[in-house]
């Protein structure tokens, strides 16, 4: 079993992106002055090149030309 939470993202194939936003929890994030920021498609496509290695944290790409 998951658990997801606001802004847990999901991504099937390489253009379909969910956000998944649940209200009474994106209430008490406000409520509490959490601040959520809402993933782009863009920032999800980081993400991911980070987590498998094409990309180090500074946002450079570590392919073969660079």
């Amino acid at each position: 079993m998951i658990i997801v939470h606001v802004c847990c993202r999901v991504l099937f194939g390489p253009n379909h992106l969910y956000v998944f936003h649940h209200p009474q929890d994106e209430a008490k994030n406000v409520k509490e002055g959490k601040v959520t920021e809402t993933p782009t498609y863009d920032t999800a496509q980081e993400e991911i090149a980070k987590k498998a290695g094409f990309m180090d944290k500074a946002g450079k790409s570590e392919g073969l030309c660079g």
